[in-house]
This record gives structure tokens, sequence and C-alpha cells, in this order.
């Protein structure tokens, strides 16, 4: 996953993101959404955070956790 893969998504309204990602349990209101894009079989997660400013998107990254 590559982070310029998603960086079309800046500038969207929180609408277009839901119709385009879906909704993954993200509440509407917050202005931080969530959306996990990969589990290995180890148990490491790659989520695509989402952060939104005035309901658009203002910056996206890629973050990995271990469970």
């Amino acid at each position: 996953m590559k982070l310029s893969e998603y960086k079309y998504l800046i500038g969207k309204s929180k609408q277009q993101v839901m119709l385009e990602m879906g909704n993954q349990m993200n509440h509407y209101p917050f202005d931080v959404w969530i959306y996990e894009l990969k589990t290995n079989w180890l148990g490491q997660k790659v989520s695509l955070l989402i952060s939104f400013e005035n309901e658009t998107v203002c910056d996206v990254s890629i973050t990995r956790s271990w469970r």
C-alpha cells in the first residue's frame, strides 16, 4: 500500500469518501476516519487515516500496528 494511491482523496467531501471507500464503522461527525486496508498473517494491520477539516479531506496517512 502506497500513500500516493490515496492522495486523490484530498479535497473530497465526507460523502464522496463514503461512496468510494465505504463506511467501515466510522462515525460521521468525527474529524478522523480509519479504514483497515490489510492484515497480514502475523497480525500486523495496515490502516488508512483520513483527516477532515470543515467536512473536507485535508490529510491522508498510512499507519502500521500490531494487535
